[in-house]
């Protein structure tokens, strides 16, 4: 079952999308918090049930005896603490953001379904009646460098998946500030920038069919997959120094 973010790998290369199927990709600090925003805003209640906040250190021995005592319970100190709640009031602030995410009818909800004859899952933060929401933590959330962000990390390509998977064309962005002030802006993404996603969802379900189907083909895992008959690539100029 291909997802999102395996299908990023795999745009890398087969042996990146091989690694990220064993699970051997380590959690960064940022992606950690960005997971304890997400419940925050999304799943209030239940961020209350599995984070608390702590001012011990994590190599102390009353840290450490805490953890013991408290296994399903997760602590984060008092910076990442405010950080989160802060960026959920601002979220509550936001007229449009608000509407959006608490007006949704679903949250975390798991979208299934064949795309292309390949068997695809994923996990749609907040689903309205006709719309998608995907929260984001982000740097900076102003339009010419989120546009940049966006581009860079492929969330087109996300919006393709998801659309296709629910039948919905409309795919929100809530952009939010991981530091002060924590400014939150919606983004709607363009329909041609959603089509644009599904072209290159298709070219690579295509490039991932022929290389998964053909026994030959499973034994070139690096950058060769690409190559057909040739053994070696031919380095030219780029474009842009032509």
């Amino acid at each position: 079952v291909l997802s999102f973010s395996s299908l990023k790998e795999f745009a890398k290369s087969p042996a990146h999308f091989l690694e990220y199927k064993k699970g051997r990709k380590t959690e960064s600090s940022a992606m950690r918090f960005g997971t304890a925003v997400h419940m925050a805003v999304l799943e209030p209640k239940k961020f209350t049930e599995v984070y608390d906040v702590t001012d011990l250190r994590k190599n102390t021995k009353a840290y450490k005896l805490m953890i013991e005592e408290n296994p399903n319970q997760t602590y984060m100190n008092n910076s990442d603490w405010r950080g989160i709640n802060n960026i959920k009031d601002e979220v509550l602030k936001h007229d449009l953001a608000n509407e959006l995410i608490y007006g949704a009818d679903r949250y975390e909800e798991e979208v299934k379904g064949d795309i292309k004859g390949v068997p695809f899952r994923g996990f749609v933060d907040a689903i309205g009646s006709n719309y998608l929401v995907d929260l984001k933590t982000t740097q900076n959330s102003s339009p010419n460098e989120f546009q940049r962000s966006a581009y860079n990390f492929q969330y087109y390509l996300q919006a393709a998946i998801y659309c296709e998977l629910t039948g919905l064309s409309d795919f929100w962005i809530v952009a939010a500030e991981s530091s002060a002030p924590h400014n939150v802006v919606p983004y709607l993404l363009d329909r041609k920038y959603v089509e644009r996603g599904r072209e290159e969802l298709y070219m690579l379900i295509e490039k991932y069919k022929k290389w998964s189907s053909d026994e030959n083909n499973l034994k070139k895992i690096g950058y060769d997959y690409e190559l057909d008959d040739q053994s070696f690539f031919t380095l030219k100029p780029p474009k842009w120094a032509v």
